[in-house]
């Protein structure tokens, strides 16, 4: 089916990822999709079902699956749009404050309507893994389809996320070259040395925005605690990061403080 589909078309290798090669290709109408083709050592026995699995995920920070390839000698998943670069690449260039919020926001929609509606598909929450299109909205492109997991680790790698979207450091740049070592490390300089952690290429951080920043990080911090008690629900954490993120000048005007906050609470 896909040598047929992109037979004649322009087609263009633009990532090598963990396991895969993606190429965009050029549809006759001008629409441009992505084509994720498997190597040999990712191949599943349970692609085909997957696929058929994911091919139903419908939400703007999900790819959306358009079909699959899934013969004995090529896996391919072919999926609509294009990415221009993962949020790990994103990150170099250095991105103001109020866009890495867009990212991390609109990567938790996209995991808390995989949690609420399809608990048993997986996903890679890594910022190699999570994927921009051109007008910065990030794509969740990684699945498993799996037995469900234990929604807490889910909540972990979001807090992971977030932790990494603030410092640009992978965990394994910061001082011990282990997730658990790049956390401890966040843990240690928070709240008072906070400014260590974030990313020093961020330009003009307004009060608000560090204040944001603050808050962002301890509930971070929170998801990522291991600990038997430690880590709140999916739900909770989204709820206190919505509520963290409301725009500053919301937050400013004192007396409508407490309207907004319960607001935020229903939505």
């Amino acid at each position: 089916m896909l040598r047929k589909a992109t037979n004649g078309f322009s087609e263009t290798l633009v990532r090598k990822a963990d396991g895969e090669d993606v190429y965009i290709v050029r549809l006759r109408d001008g629409a441009e999709i992505e084509v994720h083709v498997q190597r040999g050592n990712a191949f599943r026995r349970t692609f085909g079902e997957d696929c058929r699995i994911l091919a139903q995920l419908r939400h703007k920070n999900v790819a959306k699956v358009i079909g699959w390839c899934d013969r004995r000698d090529m896996q391919a998943v072919v999926t609509e749009g294009v990415h221009v670069r993962s949020v790990e690449e994103w990150l170099v260039v250095a991105p103001p404050w109020k866009q890495r919020l867009k990212v991390m926001m609109g990567v938790m929609d996209g995991i808390c309507y995989l949690d609420e509606h399809w608990p048993r598909v997986g996903y890679d929450l890594r910022t190699r893994s999570a994927l921009l299109r051109e007008d910065i909205e990030p794509s969740i492109c990684k699945f498993k389809v799996r037995n469900p997991d234990s929604e807490s680790t889910n909540v972990y790698w979001l807090g992971m996320f977030v932790l990494e979207v603030v410092a640009n450091k992978r965990p394994r740049e910061a001082l011990e070259a282990s997730e658990t070592g790049f956390i401890d490390w966040v843990r240690l300089k928070c709240p008072a040395q906070i400014k260590k952690v974030v990313d020093e290429k961020m330009k003009k951080l307004t009060a608000a925005s560090f204040e944001q920043i603050k808050q962002v990080t301890a509930i971070a911090l929170e998801c990522t605690d291991v600990s038997a008690e430690g880590s709140p629900t999916m739900k909770h954490a989204s709820r206190m990061l919505r509520r963290a993120c409301v725009p500053s000048s919301a937050q400013a005007v004192h007396g409508h403080h407490h309207h907004h906050h319960h607001h935020h609470q229903q939505a």
